[in-house]
C-alpha cells in the first residue's frame, strides 16, 4: 500500500453485521486491525500495534520523524508522507485539516485536537482505534500512546475520508 488507507472487508458471522477495518502506515509500520460489530456501533480494535517512532525524541518545531518533531509536526509528517498537506501547528490542524467530524465518529488515523487552555489547539494526536493515541507528548517522554482521553478534546479532524 502506498497511501494511509481504510479499507473494509466484509465477514460473515450469523445473526451479526460485521466487518473489519484495516488501516496501514507503512511509515510507522502500524498495522491496526479493527471489528466493527452492528455497523460500527462497537469498536474492539486488535493488540497489532507496531509503531517504529515510538520512544523517539519530542524536539519542540523538530523536522525529522526519526530525529525528532513536536505534536503537530508528527502528524503533520506522517500524513505528508503520503501527499496529504495539512498545517505545521496544532491550532492550523484543529482549524483546516480535513473535517470535523464527533468522537462517535472517530477511526484510527484521524487526528484529535486537544486544548489546554480551553481557547485554542495546543496539541494534537494521531487516533489509533481502542481509544488510543499516537503522539510526541513531550521532551520527558517523547513519541508515546496515551489514551486519547488524556486530555480536554477540543474536537477531531477526520483527513482521509
Amino acid at each position: 500500500w502506498n497511501t494511509f488507507t481504510r479499507v473494509v472487508l466484509p465477514l460473515s458471522i450469523p445473526g451479526v453485521t460485521t466487518g473489519i477495518t484495516m488501516v496501514f502506515v507503512p511509515s510507522v509500520s502500524t498495522f491496526i486491525i479493527s471489528r466493527m460489530l452492528g455497523g460500527g456501533s462497537n469498536m474492539m480494535v486488535g493488540d497489532l500495534i507496531e509503531t517504529q517512532f515510538l520512544g523517539n525524541a519530542y524536539v519542540h518545531g523538530g523536522r525529522s520523524l526519526s530525529e525528532g518533531t513536536d505534536c503537530s509536526g508528527f502528524t503533520c509528517y506522517i500524513y505528508a508522507d503520503f501527499g496529504y498537506s495539512i498545517s505545521r501547528t496544532p491550532q492550523g490542524q484543529y482549524t483546516g485539516a480535513g473535517r470535523s467530524i464527533s468522537y462517535e465518529e472517530i477511526q484510527p488515523g484521524d487526528i484529535i485536537c486537544y486544548s489546554s487552555n480551553g481557547k485554542k489547539c495546543t496539541h494534537v494526536g494521531l487516533y489509533i482505534g481502542d481509544g488510543q493515541i499516537v503522539h510526541a507528548a513531550n521532551s520527558k517522554k517523547g513519541v508515546v500512546i496515551n489514551a486519547a482521553d488524556y486530555s480536554t478534546i477540543i474536537g477531531i479532524r477526520n483527513v482521509i475520508d
